[in-house]
């Protein structure tokens, strides 16, 4: 079952009906069976090998808590530390190994092996009592509208959400339907648009070089950000029909003025988790803390501190590049990235430069946009060297023997660029979905309105059907389905 597809908002609207129908104590349990029967739909190897983690997560975190009621302290928590990462390196191994390996693949393993994993290791903090019922952990773990792409939700975050069952409102029914046709709209408008006419430019590396890499890197930008940012929008409207309101992914990222806030506002829920569960224990580890202290008396105060916070730095980076593929360029990716954020902490130029205007901020947000477009064609091109080479060529011999236009018009119809255009300043006029959203206590009909103006435009102007896979996200690729 794809996350675009009828099958998938048949489920979705069969649900909420049932939903609203059953009795408020057992409603979490129609949310089981969803989920359920959407991995049943995704293959019986999905539904299996979730079956087997979600179990074996279970068993395994009531061991690790059970091991810490034991009469002394020291020893309990060595004994649970080490089973909880036992557990946590198994259930890696095995994700990773699905994921690499298996022709099949399973829906969403990246984004719930994370979710298990932070569970298993708040559960050996104290910070939550695991479930003893092992169907409520079940819906935890495969809650089917944030089973593709995320956001990355914890246990102790939406708990309370997934079985209080409250009556679905008025507000949440328009609010996620609102930003299921918003997803939808950046989905298949723009991300589908543009698809097919730039990996057919990244493919044709000697006829598609030069200045055709600066547009290339624009609108590569535009198609992950409508990609990843349209599904998610589409998983939070689905979760906010049933009152379930996950963390925002997303948080105006091309509004940042440097690499390091850019990353504060882009997958948000990611970032967050790698900060939490790999960050922090390492910067404030018995070996990172004695490391620290030998660099103060080796290099001085000033470098010492620092030192040890950029080796946490560049693990966790490092880290998340591998998390996106067991490949060399998203190792590349990773190093990249956190050198740059690095360079954009220590400089901090936000905080450290006196004036501020309109136009400073300007130029550094397409400082920005283009950095980070600049990194993100290792996605496109999947090669340093050949990424390289294109962004040299695009500074050191930017025009070709033939006019421009012509060689672009041949990778994209000027029809669809003009619609991609026009789609993107819908996307500015409505702004942030979640800002959007809270407009309905306000102005409930201007939202309505813009549903159905979205909805229409999806319909009439959408890319899909046959030779377009409407369901195929970029994310999905970096998340096992």
């Amino acid at each position: 079952m794809q996350l675009i597809s009828f099958e998938l908002f048949f489920l979705a609207f069969l649900t909420l009906l049932l939903y609203a129908l059953c009795p408020k104590r057992v409603r979490w349990v129609i949310l089981l069976l969803s989920s359920a029967v959407f991995f049943c739909f995704s293959g019986l190897f999905s539904l299996l090998l979730i079956l087997f983690y979600t179990l074996s997560s279970y068993i395994l975190a009531l061991v690790v808590q059970g091991t810490l009621r034991q009469e002394s302290v020291l020893d309990k928590r060595k004994k649970g530390f080490f089973i909880c990462l036992l557990g946590c390196f198994a259930l890696v191994l095995c994700f990773t190994l699905v994921r690499e390996l298996s022709p099949i693949g399973a829906v969403g393993i990246s984004f719930y092996s994370l979710r298990v994993i932070s569970y298993l290791v708040d559960v050996y903090r104290g910070k939550i009592v695991a479930e003893r019922n092992f169907f409520k952990y079940a819906l935890f773990a495969t809650f089917f509208p944030l089973a593709f792409l995320g956001p990355l939700s914890l246990y102790r975050d939406i708990k309370e959400s997934l079985y209080k069952g409250d009556s679905p409102c008025f507000e949440d029914i328009v609010s996620g339907i609102f930003r299921i046709s918003y997803g939808a709209f950046k989905k298949l408008v723009i991300a589908n648009a543009l698809t097919s006419p730039l990996y057919t430019m990244a493919e044709d590396t000697d006829r598609y070089c030069g200045l055709y890499i600066a547009f290339v890197i624009v609108f590569y930008t535009v198609l992950v950000y409508c990609d990843f940012s349209g599904g998610i929008d589409i998983c939070l409207g689905l979760s906010r029909l049933f009152g379930i309101t996950p963390h925002e992914n997303f948080d105006r990222p091309f509004l940042s003025t440097s690499t390091r806030e850019f990353w504060n506002r882009w997958h948000i829920t990611l970032g967050e988790w790698f900060e939490e569960y790999v960050f922090y224990p390492l910067s404030f580890s018995r070996i990172m803390q004695g490391f620290s202290r030998r660099c103060r008396k080796m290099f001085g105060p000033r470098i010492g501190k620092r030192l040890p916070l950029y080796i946490a730095t560049m693990l966790t980076w490092i880290l998340t590049g591998l998390w996106h593929g067991l490949k060399g360029h998203f190792v590349a990716w990773g190093l990249i990235n956190g050198v740059i954020v690095l360079v954009s902490r220590e400089l901090d130029v936000g905080k450290r430069r006196k004036e501020k205007s309109k136009l400073t901020d300007l130029l550094r947000r397409i400082r920005v946009f283009f950095v980070i477009g600049a990194v993100r064609m290792l996605d496109l091109y999947k090669s340093l060297s050949v990424s390289i080479k294109m962004l040299g060529g695009m500074i050191l011999s930017p025009f070709s023997s033939r006019p421009f236009l012509t060689g672009l018009f041949e990778a994209i119809d000027p029809l669809s660029l003009c619609v991609v255009m026009g789609a993107l300043l819908v996307l500015l006029f409505v702004g942030d979905a979640k800002d959007y959203s809270k407009r309905m206590g306000k102005s409930p009909h201007a939202v309505i309105l813009c549903t159905l103006f979205l909805i229409v435009s999806t319909l009439v102007l959408g890319k899909y059907g046959q030779g377009f896979d409407s369901s195929d996200f970029i994310y999905s690729h970096f998340n096992g389905g």
